[in-house]
């Protein structure tokens, strides 16, 4: 059976919480706006503040207060919220990454050996790494805290504009109250679907550490369609140390890690027939060249972009090259698709 075969049947076989946590996120905020948007229109309409002009510095403020009174407590208490329901489901993401991580290991070992000598990640060390994901995101929730108090600036400074009719501004404020919510929204789920992520990445590194007399490293593995970027493309069967923490995908990113088996020899095996799970993974870089060349040029396309699909047809621009890293103070490194030669 091959890898890509397991990784599916694992896929379909457990929830996707990662995908769940976000449809959580996005029931919440809906709500959230439809009642701030309501306190909105009651507030305008009470205080006449549609009839504003920018000339007028007192009554603008007296928007603005009303602005962040109706939209930061809510957005405050989303991600509040958004926080404490995210432990529970990050557990249950590490937990299945786990059970992943072993059948992984499984798979690829003699038939002499079952899974029983795979060892887990310990309880308590499954606690710490969600509780560390958990602080990570509160500390980004609050940079975002930060952003979405500018952006409410920025978009009442757009709403207001001399000579504007008083149901125009009006609307505007509301849009823009709207817009806030959806960026923030956005960012919120991002950051989630992201520490989860690296929460389960954090298992695999454990699980390889915990399993190091069955484990010599990992293997990159992108999901070889035209919903991947040419970064993750250039990156698929490139092979790692054990101790070696990844993928570093970017935000969103479905990459994962498969853990290497040692040879069968190494585990004192012999006469025993690895070549077919070695195969595979020794194989995957040039899997993802063949696959990507079979592709119609309208896909290579979907995936480039023309200026790289057309450098990728005059030979300037081989898969190899088309990821590069790059640091986020606020974050962590991730890769990036590299920019086409000039």
């Amino acid at each position: 059976m091959s890898i890509d075969t397991i990784i599916d049947q694992i896929r379909a076989e457990a929830p996707p919480i990662v995908d769940q946590h976000a449809a959580r996120l996005a029931r919440a905020w809906a709500a959230a706006w439809a009642d701030v948007e309501r306190e909105l229109w009651a507030a305008i309409r009470r205080d006449n503040l549609a009839n504003v002009g920018p000339g007028e510095a007192a009554r603008l403020r007296q928007l603005a207060r009303t602005w962040k009174n109706s939209i930061m407590p809510r957005l405050r208490e989303l991600m509040t919220d958004a926080a404490r329901g995210y432990g529970p489901d990050a557990m249950r993401s590490v937990d299945a990454q786990m059970r992943q991580a072993i059948r992984i290991i499984d798979t690829q070992l003699p038939p002499p050996i079952d899974n029983s000598f795979i060892k887990p990640v310990p309880d308590d060390a499954m606690t710490t790494i969600v509780e560390r994901s958990t602080n990570t995101l509160m500390s980004r929730h609050h940079r975002l805290d930060k952003h979405a108090q500018s952006e409410i600036s920025r978009q009442l400074a757009l709403g207001v504009a001399a000579g504007m009719n008083p149901n125009e501004v009006a609307r505007r404020i509301v849009a823009a109250g709207e817009n806030v919510f959806a960026i923030t929204l956005a960012r919120a789920s991002t950051i989630a679907r992201t520490e989860m992520l690296d929460a389960n990445r954090v298992v695999d590194l454990n699980m390889r550490m915990r399993n190091a007399d069955l484990v010599t490293g990992w293997i990159w593995w992108a999901t070889l369609d035209t919903r991947t970027c040419g970064a993750c493309w250039s990156m698929h069967g490139t092979k790692h140390a054990p101790d070696e923490l990844g993928p570093f995908d970017h935000p969103n990113g479905r990459c994962t890690s498969i853990a290497m088996v040692k040879p069968w020899s190494e585990l004192g095996y012999h006469g025993l027939d690895d070549d077919n799970y070695l195969d595979e993974l020794n194989n995957a870089v040039n899997r993802a060249q063949d696959k990507f060349e079979n592709l119609a040029p309208a896909q290579q396309t979907e995936i480039l972009g023309r200026k790289r699909y057309e450098a990728y047809k005059a030979g300037n621009y081989p898969m190899g090259s088309w990821a590069e890293t790059i640091d986020n103070p606020e974050w962590r490194k991730s890769i990036r698709v590299s920019p086409a030669p000039e």
